[in-house]
């Protein structure tokens, strides 16, 4: 019987409960944490929604290094009691879905549902209905994730959506300048040269946000890449050639129709493609 284990994260929980209960900070930069003190204040950020992020915040920054990156942002302080609340209501609707459930931390547990699914499609199905019932009941959302074990269930690509934060990984030893020089016109500063699959890997765990495979159509196996696809996709991200068409696979080849193929994490795919049909560096590869 195949295994079919959810990984439930709660997204941004502090900052989703305070904007649930205050609906003037939906939409603003909101950081849970200490007290900044107009940048000389000490301590971290317990953690800040996708506005804050935008501006480089994340858990475990110092808040006066959060603060000077984003001196306009909401900063409270953190109401254990209420998320303490908030978390127990929530874990009671996961745990309401299955008798296998692991409560791993305030805001994630883990759900076997192996006995409730006989298929990916019915997964799906089973964690729309458990995320629509948090956010109608709770008021927040949740992300869910699902493979055979927790530790791939675990997996998730960035929720990074600006250029100028992302990471791109691109090959050691089969590579074109044109690939640099894009991520250099759009933004992209922060390179991580890199073999074999690692590359696809690092999209699906969220430590890259782009990578850009120039092809060479005589030397590309199916084993080089499906994998690595499924992962990405699995993960929640995107991947397709460079002009947007899907991959294709026949017998042990990997076949395209365009001189590369792109993996990211998703949010800005489309944007991406667009560049790149546009781009005179592409245009001339």
């Amino acid at each position: 019987m195949s295994r079919f284990i959810l990984h439930c994260d709660l997204d941004y929980f502090f900052a989703a409960v305070e904007a649930r209960d205050n609906p003037k900070y939906i939409g603003k930069p909101l950081v849970i944490g200490a007290d900044p003190k107009n940048g000389k204040g000490r301590g971290v950020v317990s953690t800040c929604n996708y506005e804050a992020r935008k501006f480089g915040l994340h858990s475990a920054m110092p808040i006066s290094q959060a603060f000077k990156r984003c001196p306009h942002g909401i900063y409270l302080h953190p109401n254990f009691e209420k998320y303490q609340k908030a978390s127990k209501e929530v874990m009671e609707i996961v745990n309401s879905y299955s008798d296998m459930f692991q409560q791993v931390s305030i805001d994630e547990a883990f759900l076997d549902v192996s006995d409730k699914c006989t298929n990916y499609k019915e997964v799906r199905s089973l964690a729309e209905k458990l995320k629509n019932e948090v956010q109608k009941k709770v008021g927040i959302t949740i992300s869910i994730g699902c493979a055979p074990t927790k530790s791939i269930a675990k997996i998730r690509v960035s929720n990074k959506n600006d250029f100028k934060k992302f990471r791109i990984c691109h090959s050691l030893h089969y590579n074109k300048p044109w690939v640099l020089d894009f991520a250099r016109s759009i933004g992209v500063s922060n390179f991580i040269p890199l073999d074999s699959m690692a590359k696809l890997c690092m999209v699906a765990d969220g430590s890259s946000e782009l990578y850009i495979k120039p092809m060479n159509m005589q030397r590309s196996f199916t084993w080089d890449f499906l994998p690595g696809e499924l992962l990405v996709k699995e993960a929640g991200g995107k991947i397709t050639d460079i002009r947007g068409n899907p991959i294709q696979y026949v017998n042990d080849k990997c076949k395209i129709t365009a001189p590369g193929l792109i993996a990211s994490n998703g949010i800005k795919h489309e944007e991406l493609l667009s560049y790149l049909k546009s781009n005179d560096i592409l245009k001339n590869s």
